[in-house]
């Protein structure tokens, strides 16, 4: 009899830590899928497969979504905040250096810029509507204009600006982008100056003078890419000094181009492309 009971004592013992190691590894399980599905999902999207996510349980997929967000904000949220502080503060001082910098050479393609009524304008990132808005003097007949649409890969007519009775200096704005735009929406990528001798532009400025010569040209800036000389009948001369920076996108190229007629700067065309 006491056999017996010893016997049935032993079953329920042995039993119990049977029971208790299933469970463990029940627990082991399930705390592993989620993991996995998380690298599944994160391949898939990276190289465009679809066919692994299609074996991965919603459940899992929800339960992926749950408890990683849990784990992912208690655990990074300190840590993301003090990086994303630091990063931040260097970013935004880097950024206030870089725009209140000037490389002091007349030809800068990390900045191309114009100034009117001495506020900073960049190609490349300010929009004709910023311009409109900040009330520059454009002729009325060409705002008209503005809101009509640009199609991709396309440069706008000239935008005039007024800078003395019968003076005139003129932007154009260029879509980059796969879709049409309106025109005021796009940013500004041309500006063009003719230089008059009896008039001084001083509503619009560069970070060059403009009665500069092609000697104090190439001193600052170096050797132009392209030069050309033409001689005409009559003593007079034109040289066409053209600084270039290939564009990464398109063919034609960001450039900087001035032309001097018997010594004297006349033209100014200065162009960005993405």
């Amino acid at each position: 009899m006491l056999k017996k009971k010893f016997i049935c004592i032993i079953t329920a013992i042995c039993m119990t830590f049977c029971f208790t190691a299933c469970g463990k590894k029940e627990d082991s399980v399930d705390n592993t899928v989620p993991k996995q599905t998380t690298e599944i999902i994160t391949e898939s999207k990276d190289t465009g497969a679809t066919d692994d996510t299609e074996d991965v349980p919603k459940e899992n997929e929800e339960e992926l979504s749950e408890e990683v967000s849990e784990e992912n904000t208690e655990e990074n949220t300190e840590e993301n905040t003090e990086e994303n502080t630091e990063e931040t503060s260097e970013t935004s001082d880097n950024d206030v250096e870089n725009i209140s910098e000037k490389s002091g050479k007349y030809v800068d393609f990390n900045e191309m810029c114009f100034y009117i009524n001495d506020k900073k304008y960049v190609l490349g990132k300010t929009t004709l509507q910023e311009m409109i808005d900040d009330g520059v003097p454009f002729d009325e007949n060409d705002l008209t204009n503005a809101g009509n649409n640009l199609n991709p890969d396309y440069k706008s007519q000239g935008f005039r600006i007024r800078l003395g009775e019968y003076y005139t200096a003129q932007v154009f704005a260029f879509n980059d982008t796969e879709e049409n735009k309106p025109i005021s929406e796009c940013y500004i990528n041309y500006v063009y100056l003719p230089v008059k001798e009896d008039e001084e532009p001083n509503i619009l400025t560069f970070n060059f003078p403009t009665d500069m010569t092609m000697e104090e040209l190439k001193e600052n800036s170096g050797e132009p890419t392209n030069e050309k000389h033409t001689d005409f009948e009559d003593g007079r001369y034109v040289d066409q000094l053209e600084y270039e920076n290939q564009s990464e996108i398109y063919i034609r190229a960001c450039s900087y181009k001035f032309e001097f007629i018997s010594g004297k700067l006349k033209y100014i065309n200065i162009e960005y492309m993405p």
